[in-house]
């Protein structure tokens, strides 16, 4: 089945998220709304996300770790700007690892999640198993009971079409491993720039938020 979220749908989501942190503060719900934030932005799976058991005894999920992320700050007449960087490192096959420009609104997401924290520690401390519950109920605040996380990934694409960038870019971004599919439609180099993440942004309703 294919979904489509609007801009409200995820403004939604997310506000379901710090909803709920404000009325249960120990229960990870603000790492919740940073983890959908990123994978809405980034096509992140689950497991790329969130360490711990899948199901699959053999292949525990690594999740993030801080090490994957880098985020710069420049400062101007106004403010600090920020931009970054992260490498996503699919468990199901090393040909679909690949790095990711960061926002500034995504960078400022993250940045309290990462501060202070070694290399290998993880960005989130909720683990894989631990995600259900608390997805199940911000779906239901946000309106949207049928919603799953893995549909979160698709998002990526629908988002990057919106925005107008290159298919051969999404496709990158996204760790399909047909290139030929994709190439035969645009013939630049197939590489994801802060503005492509940018759009991704604002097709998704995140800017300013």
């Amino acid at each position: 089945r294919e979904v489509a979220l609007t801009g409200d749908d995820v403004t939604r989501l997310l506000s379901a998220c710090t909803t709920l942190h404000g009325q249960h503060p120990r229960l990870g719900f603000d790492e919740l709304g940073a983890a959908v934030r990123l994978m809405l932005q980034t096509s992140a799976d689950r497991g790329v996300v969130f360490a711990g058991a899948t199901g699959n005894t053999e292949r525990p999920a690594p999740g993030l770790t801080v090490g994957q992320i880098r985020i710069y700050a420049e400062s101007d007449a106004e403010a600090d700007v920020y931009s970054g960087e992260m490498l996503l490192l699919d468990r199901k096959t090393k040909n679909r690892t690949r790095t990711v420009p960061l926002t500034d609104g995504l960078c400022r997401v993250l940045l309290p999640f990462v501060v202070g924290k070694a290399p290998e520690a993880q960005v989130f401390s909720l683990s894989y198993a631990q995600v259900d519950h608390r997805w199940r109920r911000a779906r239901a605040l946000a309106g949207l009971p049928s919603l799953r996380l893995k549909d979160l990934r698709a998002q990526t694409a629908i988002a990057a079409e919106r925005a107008g960038v290159p298919l051969t870019v999404a496709q990158r971004v996204l760790g399909h491993g047909d290139v030929a599919m994709t190439r035969r439609y645009q013939k630049h180099q197939p590489t994801m720039s802060a503005d492509h993440a940018s759009g991704i942004e604002t097709a998704l309703g995140l800017t300013g938020s």
